[in-house]
């Protein structure tokens, strides 16, 4: 088992696991787009981009629809899912995931 499944089975329940990983094929076309999605977060970032600007809100929206896509809804999902990610940060953002100044930078940006 990768490290990233054991750290998963820590804080998913089975039946968590075994969902999450039924949606896997489903979702592979989904977790494709966070890698650009995640890059353009950071240059909008770097830039010094307002968190309020049209450009940014895009891609707040999107980011939204992604991270709904992988937890349908479901508050004890996400709620695992953001638990596993603040005990684990170096470990989730080196498979890939946003790091923290990511997600409260996104986090910022105004709804509505």
């Amino acid at each position: 088992m990768s490290r990233v499944n054991e750290t998963f089975a820590q804080y998913f329940t089975p039946e968590q696991v075994a969902g999450l990983q039924a949606r896997r094929v489903e979702g592979e076309a989904t977790a494709a787009q966070w890698p650009d999605l995640i890059a353009a977060v950071r240059a909008e970032m770097d830039a010094g981009t307002d968190p309020s600007h049209p450009r940014v809100r895009a891609l707040a929206d999107r980011w939204a629809e992604l991270l709904a896509a992988f937890h349908r809804g479901d508050p004890e999902l996400r709620a695992r899912l953001d638990r596993m990610r603040t005990e684990n940060p170096a470990e989730v953002s080196a498979a890939g995931a946003p790091d923290q100044a990511m997600i409260d930078w996104i986090g910022r940006v105004p709804r509505g």
